[in-house]
């Protein structure tokens, strides 16, 4: 189907109806390879299949500003991984989707309502799937302001900045799922024939990627105790508060506050950290003995001091444990999950790791709407960390920009603030402190 036969059969499809379906065969077009895919638009009436390919996709996107995105044309329109398509147009055109239109990504929604289905065959299914999420009104608020900038943006330019790998003399790209894991955080797969998993960069990946080009520097920013401070955010424990706020080491003083033992070595230090946030997700006292390597009745005490020590985030962390045996859990946005009797304990991390996937979302939106893309760009997000590469000349200016966006107060969460520890280097293997 050439461009004037598209345009042909979208006008045709305008005049049936105003309600759209858009998805696209593959889910996830390769861009890194120029793989052709297709576009399959359908209506209550009639659909139309578009194929396409990086000669023809900038024109194809330009009729789709004019017709299906155009809000004055269209009424409701439904997608199914929206991203992939910004993503594949970005690479060619280097410009972002902008449609007036408001798009309802089906798989977004459903992912954050704890719903895993494929996609809709056709118009009618896709219909009776959005009646069934649009009952629950809380992911409305996320979606608008995290959802559509990564799906739209965001992460349209991340995965089309790749890291080059040495070893394999070959640019390598990422990709992420919008609420891909269960509770709340991006998930990276390999989509791409040529592709790294953020999320899973071990020591022989970090040895051999690099940014591509001269002049260049990994910058990497960290959001410190994310999850401890989340915690505290949530739950109003004032002695976690005043530890976070006291500059001190947490770790160090978690250790000193629960053992009553001075912190003096790296090892009572690592301790500390396999203990606090396992026990506060209901590890038990066996779980708790093998993980650090004592006895079953040391590892009790250990965790009743826990409990005695921060009883208010405790008593917080076991309240949504509580909650999940009765019926649906929701996090403190809304997101909602049902736990199975044994696994109510899985509500705790949930309730905690769901606020803070979205918190650093919220950051990742807002570090990239800030850094000029002449001076550095955001290569990949890891949980609670960005990776940049920036030029040698700009680095201190980066940093303090980074850290000025990182650790301001969360508009999301009020209140919320967050430390970032920032790195440089030419390899991730082998990232140092320049400036604190």
């Amino acid at each position: 189907m050439n461009l004037q036969e598209a345009s042909n059969k979208i006008t045709d499809l305008l005049e049936s109806n105003r309600s759209l379906f858009l998805k696209i065969e593959p889910e996830v077009p390769d861009f890194t390879i120029c793989e052709t895919f297709k576009i399959l638009i359908f209506s209550s009436k009639k659909n139309i299949e578009i194929n396409a390919d990086a000669k023809n996709i900038v024109s194809l996107i330009g009729l789709f500003d004019a017709t299906i995105f155009d809000k004055s044309l269209v009424d409701r329109f439904y997608a199914w991984n929206i991203k992939s398509l910004a993503t594949y147009f970005f690479s060619i055109s280097k410009r972002f989707m902008a449609p007036t239109v408001g798009i309802i990504d089906i798989k977004i929604i459903e992912n954050f309502l704890g719903i895993r289905e494929n996609v809709p065959e056709n118009f009618i299914e896709c219909v009776n799937r959005v009646k069934l999420i649009v009952k629950t009104k809380t992911w409305q608020s996320l979606y608008k302001s995290i959802h559509t900038p990564l799906s739209l943006r965001v992460l349209p330019s991340i995965e089309n900045q790749p890291l080059l790998n040495e070893k394999l003399k070959r640019t390598e790209y990422p990709y992420y799922e919008i609420e891909g894991q269960i509770n709340g955080r991006m998930n990276c797969l390999r989509k791409y024939a040529k592709s790294y998993l953020p999320h899973n960069m071990g020591p022989e990946v970090k040895a051999v990627l690099k940014p591509r080009g001269y002049g260049l520097r990994f910058l990497c920013s960290d959001f410190r105790h994310c999850e401890v401070t989340v915690l505290q955010w949530l739950s109003q424990d004032q002695r976690l508060k005043q530890i976070l706020e006291s500059g001190a080491d947490l770790h160090e003083q978690i250790y000193e506050e629960v053992t009553g033992d001075k912190c003096n070595t790296e090892n009572k230090r690592k301790l500390s950290k396999k203990m606090f946030l396992p026990v506060m997700y209901g590890c038990g006292s066996l779980g708790l003995a093998s993980n650090l390597g004592v006895k079953e009745h040391i590892a009790t005490e250990l965790i009743n001091r826990i409990k005695q020590q921060f009883s208010i985030a405790w008593e917080w962390m076991q309240s949504k444990q509580e909650s999940a045996k009765e019926s649906v859990i929701y996090d403190f946005f809304g997101r909602p999950r049902k736990f199975d009797e044994k696994q109510c304990y899985l509500a705790r991390n949930f309730s905690v790791q769901g606020v803070a996937a979205t918190a650093c979302q919220e950051k990742l939106i807002d570090l990239f709407d800030n850094i000029d893309n002449d001076k550095a760009y955001i290569a990949f997000s890891i949980h609670d960390g960005f990776g940049l590469v920036c030029k040698i000349k700009y680095a201190h200016e980066v940093y303090k920009l980074v850290k000025q966006v990182c650790e301001s107060e969360s508009i999301l969460c009020p209140g919320l603030k967050m430390k970032v520890e920032i790195k440089f280097g030419h390899k991730l293997n082998n990232m140092k402190v320049l400036w604190r």
